[in-house]
């Protein structure tokens, strides 16, 4: 009886969220283009560093906070990062999608 209680709330809401957006009422950020492109190369099988360094290689902000990422305290290893393929290296993929989402969320909070 929870579950179906629970999914019928679920579908209240979702049906009360799509209404809301269709009337203007709440903006929905676009969704960034270089978290969806670390998205498609790790969706496949088989991938390399290569392929992520591509797939944000536009993005100038978002490498140069991976880069500050990869020199953090967390992360450094007694030398500095200075190349995107090492800081992808050091940092790891599921890392880079999470950061390419918070620099979205960033951005569109505060602009």
């Amino acid at each position: 009886m929870t579950t179906q209680s629970s999914e019928g709330a679920a579908g209240s809401l979702s049906r009360a969220l799509d209404e809301a957006v269709s009337r203007g009422q709440v903006r929905v950020p676009p969704y960034p283009s270089t978290a969806l492109q670390l998205q498609a190369v790790l969706a496949k099988d088989d991938y390399g560093t290569a392929e992520l360094v591509e797939a944000m290689r536009t993005d100038q902000v978002f490498t140069g906070n991976l880069l500050r990422l990869a020199n953090s305290p967390m992360y450094r290893r007694g030398v500095d990062v200075t190349s995107i393929s090492v800081a992808v290296q050091r940092v790891g993929a599921r890392e880079l999608t999470r950061l390419a989402m918070a620099a979205a969320m960033s951005q569109t909070c505060w602009s």
